[in-house]
C-alpha cells in the first residue's frame, strides 16, 4: 500500500471521491460487496476514479451505482466535472512590447 500511495504522490493524482471539490451523489461508500447477511457481509471500495491535481479545482459529482446483483457483484463509478469550473480558453493577446522597438513598430504600421 505505501508503494501505492507513493507511485500516486508521483504521478500527481488523488481519489476523486476524497477530494472536496467532487460532490457525492449517492450514499453508497462500496463499490463491491459479497450479497451476505449481516454476519458475514463483507463490502469494499475496490473501483476508484484517480485524477490529476492540477484539475481538482474544477469540482463536480462522484456517484456509486446501484448493484445489480443477479448481473454483476460490481458497482459501477461515474464522475462529472463542472462545466462553470473549466476554464475557457482566452484569445492570445498581443505582445505589446513589439511596438517598443522602433523597428518591429514601423514594420506593423506599414502592414
Amino acid at each position: 500500500m505505501e508503494a501505492w500511495n507513493k507511485l500516486l504522490t508521483r504521478l500527481g493524482t488523488r481519489d476523486a471521491f476524497h477530494i472536496g471539490a467532487f460532490i457525492r451523489q449517492s450514499d453508497k461508500a462500496f463499490t463491491w460487496t459479497n450479497a451476505h447477511n449481516a454476519d458475514t457481509l463483507i463490502q469494499s471500495r475496490i473501483d476508484m476514479i484517480y485524477i490529476p491535481i492540477r484539475i481538482e479545482y474544477i469540482g463536480g459529482t462522484t456517484e456509486i451505482l446501484p448493484i445489480l446483483h443477479d448481473i454483476y457483484d460490481h458497482a459501477g463509478m461515474t464522475l462529472h466535472f463542472n462545466n462553470e469550473g473549466r476554464q475557457k480558453p482566452r484569445p492570445p493577446t498581443f505582445n505589446k512590447g513589439l511596438l517598443q522597438n522602433i523597428d518591429t513598430k514601423t514594420a506593423f504600421l506599414e502592414t
